[in-house]
């Protein structure tokens, strides 16, 4: 998945689960912006605008845009 296709989905309100280091983690647009969260894990990043949450969310402190081509097992809901 590249940068503009994840941008697309979570725009139209799409929710994207995924696999990055066997870990999995959802993003999903909220009425206040956009979330990460890691499967069974209570904490969570949310920003407000697409570009703040593409530069400034990390996994395992990789920046989720440097990563993306490194996710895997994406299911779109």
């Amino acid at each position: 998945m590249d940068l503009e296709e994840l941008k697309k989905y979570l725009e139209i309100g799409h929710d994207i689960e995924f696999k990055f280091n066997n870990e999995k983690y959802s993003i999903t647009p909220t009425g206040t912006g956009f979330c990460l969260t890691k499967f069974y894990n209570l904490d969570h990043q949310e920003y407000e605008h697409f570009d703040e949450f593409i530069n400034k969310v990390t996994l395992n402190k990789y920046k989720l845009k440097d990563i993306l081509d490194q996710i895997n097992e994406i299911f779109i809901y």
